[in-house]
């Protein structure tokens, strides 16, 4: 048969990962993986990694005795984006990533969303990769099975995979757990499992679909109230430090607070977007909110700058009233600053091209 050729072993036995994940140590596993990964970032190794993290968060009700927590869940989760995002393109276009991980991405999207709304779209990009990897390799049987499940051509998939048998067992040969659930998966009738419109495998029943929950009010306001007390604390100890540095040297009194001023801006406008980013990628993941807080100054830079060079302005000007009312303009500037930047923080987070387009 032509496809003989193709038949061999994709994933190399690791007696360490497999210890691990005989003895339910799953959370070890990933991480063992994860690490290996960073050291040897080959197609096999991304693969292998992302597959662990996928499997115990669609798996861990029935794999665990006691279902992961909802802060280990994204742990988990930010592992495996973490990974998707590192892969470099030369991996991205192997045949083996976009038919093993496109699976995963097509069957549970909602382990490589950041944003609820992205899962249609991840979800079509899973099922983009798995005709790119029959693309790539036609004649291959995995990637063969892999497109006809997919694409619901459930006769010729019955067809194939009975006549495949054999060979699927061969491909997947070891007691890992990446050999067990895809040598299972392969060798029913259905095709690929694909929710809503086809049952999950039995042993794989459906995950609880996990939406990223938004802190409570009173976090918000507790947030929001660190912050200004932050922004006080800050900008007065910097205004504190230009002056006596701009005393000493003799400057005038405009001159030392339009520098302080000056200096002030960046450092008001990071702490604002910076919280803001906080509260709103749910989850304070260091990775995630930096990619919020680049994404908001990228898409927001004029109406920032333009904003915040005014508060200044506004500052600067109220520095020669009296000290109860210039206070009060302060820190009216202040809040109003950090409504702008809560809602264009806010803005980038639910119409980014990322979140449009994965």
């Amino acid at each position: 048969m032509g496809e003989n050729k193709m038949i061999k072993k994709f994933f190399p036995y690791d007696s360490t990962l497999f210890e691990f994940e005989k003895a339910d140590l799953w959370i070890d596993a990933v991480e063992y993986a994860y690490d290996y990964w960073k050291n040897q970032k080959t197609e096999i190794s991304t693969v292998l990694a992302i597959f662990e993290c996928w499997y115990i968060l669609v798996e861990h009700r029935v794999i665990l005795k006691t279902p992961l927590t909802d802060e280990t869940w994204y742990y988990i989760r930010e592992i495996a984006r973490n990974i998707v995002d590192a892969t470099q393109d030369d991996i991205k276009e192997g045949w083996l990533y976009n038919c093993f991980v496109g699976y995963m991405m097509l069957l549970f999207p909602e382990v490589f969303c950041e944003f609820d709304s992205q899962y249609t779209c991840i979800e079509k990009n899973g099922k983009d990769m798995i005709k790119r990897a029959h693309n790539l390799e036609p004649d291959n049987l995995i990637s063969k099975l892999f497109y006809l499940g997919a694409a619901k051509s459930y006769e010729e998939y019955k067809e194939y995979r009975v006549s495949t048998s054999k060979d699927i067992s061969l491909s997947f040969p070891s007691s890992m757990a990446i050999d067990e659930y895809f040598s299972d998966i392969l060798k029913q009738l259905t095709g690929i499992p694909h929710a809503p419109t086809l049952p999950h495998p039995p042993a794989h029943p459906n995950i609880t679909r996990k939406t990223t929950p938004m802190p409570t009010t009173l976090k918000r306001i507790l947030y929001i109230l660190l912050l200004l007390v932050a922004a006080v604390i800050l900008t007065s100890a910097f205004a504190l430090i230009i002056t006596e540095i701009c005393y000493n040297a003799r400057l005038p009194f405009a001159v030392s607070k339009a520098i302080s001023l000056v200096i002030n801006i960046p450092i008001t406008a990071t702490l604002f977007i910076g919280t803001s980013a906080v509260i709103l990628t749910k989850k304070p993941l260091a990775v995630r909110i930096m990619r919020t807080f680049k994404q908001t100054i990228k898409q927001n830079l004029l109406v920032l700058l333009i904003a915040f060079v005014t508060a200044a302005g506004i500052g600067f000007g109220s520095s020669f009233l009296l000290t109860i009312p210039a206070k009060i303009i302060e820190y009216t500037c202040d809040i109003a600053l950090f409504a702008l930047a809560f809602w264009v923080t806010r803005k980038t987070t639910l119409t980014s091209k990322e979140d449009e387009q994965c």
